[in-house]
């Protein structure tokens, strides 16, 4: 009885995996026609820790610490029409290398590059009210020395 169990538990770890990899695979590709059959290699861990603790400052991204963190994020809090920006597509095929490989460069190469996303975006730092960010701090211009005659 074991055995069958065992055999349901993988089988619901597939179907699991290729729900995640389809999500995936429809966030990448664009034509509606592009629907296809993959051959799944399901020994993804998505459950592995970011390379470090990733809180964007501004924008519609929540904060991450794993990598399914980061795929949720990806799906469901990124505008749709930010997806087709190549910086996007990028940190989602990283992503999906490093949940395939569980390789610690993977993750940090993921990382590294949801964070250069979200500054491209502009999304890690924070905005002041008078819609400067914070970085760009305008300091007071002082007067310049007189001349003397």
């Amino acid at each position: 009885m074991g055995r069958v169990a065992g055999a349901q538990d993988t089988a619901a770890a597939d179907r699991d995996c290729a729900i995640e990899r389809s999500l995936l695979d429809s966030f990448l590709d664009f034509r509606p026609s592009a629907r296809r059959v993959r051959v799944l290699d399901c020994s993804m861990d998505w459950n592995a820790e970011l390379a470090y603790f990733v809180t964007p400052k501004s924008g519609p991204m929540r904060p991450m610490r794993t990598l399914i963190d980061a795929n949720r994020a990806l799906l469901d809090d990124l505008p749709f029409g930010s997806r087709r920006r190549p910086h996007w597509a990028a940190v989602a095929r990283l992503l999906l290398i490093a949940a395939e490989t569980g390789s610690t460069i993977d993750i940090r190469l993921a990382t590294d590059s949801l964070v250069r996303a979200l500054e491209t975006e502009g999304w890690m730092s924070r905005v002041r009210p008078d819609g400067l960010p914070a970085a760009v701090a305008v300091a007071p211009v002082p007067p310049l020395p007189r001349r003397r005659v």
